[in-house]
């Protein structure tokens, strides 16, 4: 028998907790709008998640936070690769932790939706005397992903994470991306800055969305860079 409703039915959370109860083993599809994520279960717990570009637990964290949505259980004894080890309650528990920790963060830290670049020449050689943390976060700024999206496919606890890149911004290593506009393009000022003079001018970007909740737990691609099909 098989399960299926929308989030204004069951919020993700309750729907776990409805399976672990019941002891099913399965496969749980979630989708909003053009994301989805497939999570399975064995006996009520959590063995496996993966969404577009993410695997384990963390797919389980952002879904717990989405508002709307469908979902749609289909019982299944087919083996399955275990990469999810915490309980089905403890993943509960660290999600909505996380949620709480993102509503404050985005109180104390309002430029979430600011693109980041790596500003330092030296940024290579430094990179190796860096902890854990800051280089998962330097891999991932490349002036497209804001702040909200680095934090997110980081995977580090949004605490950690938003510490982490301050301190990078306070080093130097990186620094916020504004765009040129049209009318103030100049060749010679980026040969300047080591930067191509043939290159396209670069979008100004996209005014900030709303962000709340949603931005760090519904996934969305990093912007375009000039050139780019979008």
């Amino acid at each position: 028998m098989g399960l299926f409703g929308t989030f204004d039915d069951l919020g993700f959370g309750e729907v776990l907790q409805l399976l672990n109860l019941g002891r099913k083993s399965g496969m749980l599809v979630v989708r909003q709008g053009r994301q989805e994520a497939i999570v399975h279960l064995r006996d009520g717990q959590v063995v496996d998640a993966s969404a577009d570009d993410a695997r384990g637990a963390e797919v389980i964290y952002r879904l717990l936070g989405w508002r709307d949505g469908e979902f749609e259980f289909t019982r299944s004894v087919k083996p399955v690769t275990r990469t999810i080890h915490e309980s089905t309650e403890s993943l509960v528990l660290e999600g909505m932790k996380r949620i709480d920790e993102w509503q404050n963060i985005e109180q104390e830290f309002s430029d979430m939706n600011v693109v980041l670049r790596i500003k330092g020449s030296d940024a290579a050689e430094r990179f190796e005397a860096l902890n854990p943390e800051a280089r998962k976060i330097l891999r991932l700024v490349d002036a497209r992903r804001d702040v909200a999206g680095i934090i997110r496919e980081s995977g580090i606890e949004p605490v950690q994470a938003i510490m982490t890149i301050t301190e990078l911004i306070a080093q130097e290593i990186v620094e916020r991306w504004e765009s040129e506009p049209v009318s103030t393009f100049d060749p010679v000022a980026r040969v300047k800055r080591g930067e191509p003079a043939s290159a396209e001018t670069p979008a100004r970007p996209e005014k900030p969305a709303k962000l709340g909740v949603g931005s760090y737990f519904s996934a969305r691609p990093p912007r375009a860079q000039a050139g780019e099909d979008e």
